[in-house]
């Protein structure tokens, strides 16, 4: 701090209650692992709504609040347990408004509750991990530092569930115009902010990074080892990410079937998001059922040889505030084709092919130069490689800190 004085600060972990550690859950994680071992001045409350089960406090200055896990059980009770042991859909319909109702109720008590909270700790500044709630408001104090990872709901609403769009609609405008300072992840949405919310107040890029015990070029019998833990056979190609619309899958489904190089799997690993109907009909209807491997949702432990094994990773995404994959299939060893859309060039760099993804032939020829030329594979390996050292979660947290220190 510009004096040295002890600050305190208390950060959002919400997203943390997720025990599959993706987008942002994997973010808030890294970021606060790499504070904890270079802030030695402040102190830290993270605020849980669940049990802490994915952060380790090593630092006697950063303190766990679990005020709410008594929600998640509820929850689970009401709902997740119940759904498992019963085929009837009117229960599961009741019990999923039950624990919309216990959401609600939930979310008011935090709302109310947490200025208070935090002008009882006497807190400087709050950090927001997400817009999954709104941001105390009410008094001068503390500061807010809100981090924006991108503007979906504004810009392609029509990818978004309705439930989700209508929510970020409303709480993401709020945050942002009652934020002290806001913190984009790429120059991309910062720009979107700046032009499209009309946003003058400070903004500070924050890129992202691949975790390097997580990311890094796997042997050829770790390789050999996940591929038969998934059952993947051969040479194939790989994409990770969510299937829902935004992903543009369809388009990549479209390019694998008019490969003209047969003798390769396409490999879909991800949670399954909305509108999965219309992409198993895709699958079907381009008949390519036989070719096309979907592990759903895989532990980070197999990411990393999975990535290193795939002949090319696409990530035909038509909108990311950052796109951590490209980076993770860089970092791995993997050549990437990606979109020229949004913050994915800005990630990327000269390391990937970038193209239109929208248009599925221009994404086969891409497709196709790469799987045919061993030469540009091995080249674009070491230039993604080489890109991804430019990024790490210490620059990350030092950034933020840079942020903290110029309040």
């Amino acid at each position: 701090m510009k004096d040295k004085r002890c600050l305190n600060i208390a950060v959002d972990c919400f997203p943390l209650s997720d025990e599959k550690y993706t987008g942002i859950p994997l973010v808030v994680l890294n970021i606060l692992t790499e504070i904890q071992k270079i802030d030695k001045i402040n102190n830290y409350y993270l605020l849980f709504k669940s049990k802490n089960k994915a952060f380790h406090v090593t630092n006697n200055k950063w303190h766990v609040i679990e005020k709410f896990k008594i929600r998640i059980l509820i929850n689970n009770f009401f709902y997740e347990k119940i759904q498992k042991s019963t085929g009837s859909k009117s229960l599961i319909r009741v019990f999923k408004i039950l624990k919309i109702l216990i959401d609600l109720v939930f979310f008011s008590i935090y709302q109310l509750f947490l200025p208070f909270w935090l002008i009882y700790k006497n807190i400087d500044i709050y950090i927001a991990t997400s817009s999954d709630y709104l941001i105390p408001c009410f008094f001068r104090r503390p500061k807010t530092i809100l981090f924006v990872y991108d503007l979906v709901w504004k810009l392609f609403p029509e990818t978004m569930e309705w439930q989700n769009r209508i929510k970020m609609m409303i709480f993401a405008k709020k945050n942002i115009k009652n934020a002290y300072h806001l913190v984009s992840i790429s120059e991309s949405t910062k720009h979107d902010l700046i032009t499209t919310l009309k946003i003058f107040k400070p903004v500070t890029t924050i890129h992202l990074a691949a975790n390097e015990k997580n990311y890094y070029r796997a042997s050829k019998k770790k390789i050999e080892e996940v591929k038969m833990k998934y059952n993947i056979k051969g040479k194939y190609i790989l994409s990770v990410c969510t299937i829902e619309p935004r992903k543009n899958l369809i388009s990549l489904l479209k390019a694998f079937s008019v490969l003209k190089m047969k003798g390769y799997s396409l490999v879909l690993t991800g949670k399954v998001g909305w509108q999965q109907a219309i992409f198993y009909k895709s699958i079907s209807e381009l008949n390519i059922n036989d070719k096309i491997i979907i592990t759903g949702y895989i532990p980070d432990v197999d990411l990393a040889p999975l990535y290193s094994g795939a002949e090319v990773f696409v990530y035909p995404s038509i909108y990311e505030g950052f796109g951590l994959p490209v980076l993770e299939a860089m970092q791995s060893g993997c050549p990437v084709i990606t979109s020229c859309f949004s913050a994915l060039p800005e990630v990327a760099g000269d390391a990937a092919i970038t193209i239109d993804t929208r248009d599925f032939m221009k994404l086969a020829n891409a497709i196709e130069k790469v799987l045919k030329n061993d030469r540009l594979r091995k080249k674009m390996r070491r230039l993604g490689m080489q890109r991804a050292k430019q990024f790490s979660w210490r620059k990350t947290a030092e950034s933020l800190l840079n942020v903290i220190r110029s309040f």
